[in-house]
Formats: C-alpha cells, structure tokens, sequence
C-alpha cells in the first residue's frame, strides 16, 4: 500500500471530501456601524451569516474557492460592494480574516512541506503583516503558545491516523493555521490575518506572502526534512529569502526562525519522505 505522504489528501478522504477547484477560499468577518443595506452584499458569490462572536457583526463566506490570479480583484470588488450597498463596518479586535488554501490535489508531503515552511517564519509575517494584537491572539495561537498541532501532524504521518484531526478538531480549530480542515474541507486555514475596515491591499498582501510560501516551498523542496537541513546550509536569512524574496530579516527575525527551526525539526524526521 502506498504510504500516506505520497497520496493526496483528496485521495485518503475520498469518503468525506467533495472536490473543489485549485483556489483559495475566504471568511472575512465584520462589525457594523450602520447595516440597514446589508441584503445588497448577498450575491452569487457569497454566503452572508450572523455571526454571534462578534458585536453587530456577520461573516462573509466564498461560496466557491476563488483562483489565484482572480483573488485581487475579488477582494477589491467585495470592498467597493460595501460602500456602494452604504454600509458602515468598524473596526474591531474582534473581527478576523481567514484564507482556506486548498490542498486537496497536493500529497501530504507537499502539504506538509508548506506547512512546515509556515511554521518557520510564523513569528516573522504574523506580527508584520497581520497586526500585533493577533501575535499571541487566543483565537489563533502560534506554534510557539500552543504546540498540540504539531504534535497532532506527527501523529498523523508516524502512524498514518488520519482521523486523528477530525477527532482533535475542536482542540485544533484557534490555531494560527487549523489543520484539522485537512479533514473536513482538504484545506490549510489561516486564521491570523486581522479584518481591516477599508483596505483591501491588506488582505491581498497575506494572501501575497501565504502564496508565495506555498509555491516557493513547492518549487525549491522536495520534502519537509530538506527544508528544515536547509537552515544548516543557507542560514535562516537565505532561507527566508528563498521562500520570500520580498521579505528581508532583522537580526532579531532570524533567531525567531532559528527557535522555529528547533520546534518543527521533528515533524521533518517523523517519516521516511523517499519511501514510496
């Protein structure tokens, strides 16, 4: 039987997932100051849904995984929709953006290589690009607060317990990256980035640097193992710029990678990545 990081994760929840395209799905969450018009933001791209968690807020929810090179212009329509539909959003610590990466057609060392190249530079783009009061956000808690889903991938790739993230879902779901929609959706959710009220350029950018980790970890490693060995040979600034041309370390970032590198080093040695 082929082991589990060379099949797909479609493949080993055939029984459960139905296949989407390549794509990226979205959840933004808003607050209102003023929602008379809100009906106007129902369309045939989005689910619109009261959402309890947050203070006069709902959640916007693609209906269909949205392409890599539409996802700019998606989100800048979605936010021009706002001001023509005369709704007032305001800004709240409450309020969260969450990308879903579709990763059905990737095997799970694939999968696994993008989100081990996540976890490294973690403590890097999350406090640059997200918003400093989501670094360390009980509802997205970072590998360095929390490391139950790493010990939960190891488990599931030492001994092939698939159904380990369905079970351990709602001890999964607040992490910085919930792996446990691997098993409901065959997606990677991202769940750090902050709603801003007027700028899309902010979600377009995490999308940018999330992007960027997922082909870039794609193109320059085969497996989770060479791309924790890289840090020996590159050093975490060439390596961070390997992954993130657009992102130059400070001193102070590149021990912040070095003590990732320590953490998820042992879910790169879980496996033999070569044995088919």
């Amino acid at each position: 039987m082929t082991a589990i990081h060379k099949r797909t994760i479609l493949d080993t929840f055939s029984h459960k997932l139905e296949a989407k395209p390549e794509g990226i799905g979205i959840e933004i969450e808003l607050e209102f100051r003023k929602m008379d018009n809100l009906h106007r933001l129902e369309d045939v791209a989005w689910d619109v849904k009261l959402d309890n968690s947050l203070k006069d807020g709902y959640e916007f929810i693609s209906r269909i995984p949205i392409s890599y090179d539409r996802f700019p212009t998606v989100i800048h329509k979605f936010y021009h929709n706002l001001v023509t539909a005369d709704v007032i959003p305001r800004d709240s610590i409450r309020a969260s953006t969450h990308l879903h990466f579709n990763c059905q057609r990737m095997t799970w060392q694939q999968a696994v290589t993008f989100l081990t190249a996540y976890w490294l530079v973690e403590e890097v783009i999350v406090p640059r690009f997200c918003g400093r009061e989501r670094h360390g956000n009980m509802f997205c808690l970072g590998l360095m607060d929390a490391e139950f889903p790493l010990d939960v991938m190891e488990t599931v790739l030492r001994e092939e317990d698939i159904g380990l993230l369905g079970i351990r879902a709602n001890h999964l779901k607040y992490s910085s990256v919930n792996i446990s929609t691997l098993d409901r959706f065959g997606t990677l959710e991202f769940r750090t980035l902050r709603t801003p009220v007027n700028d899309p350029e902010v979600i377009i950018q995490w999308f940018n640097i999330l992007n960027a980790l997922r082909q870039n970890s794609q193109q320059h490693f085969n497996n989770p193992l060479e791309l924790v060995e890289s840090i020996s040979d590159l050093g975490p600034r060439d390596l961070c710029q390997r992954l993130l041309p657009e992102v130059e370390l400070t001193l102070e970032e590149e021990g912040k990678v070095l003590r990732s590198a320590r953490l998820v080093q042992s879910l790169a040695y879980q496996v033999d990545w070569e044995r088919a």
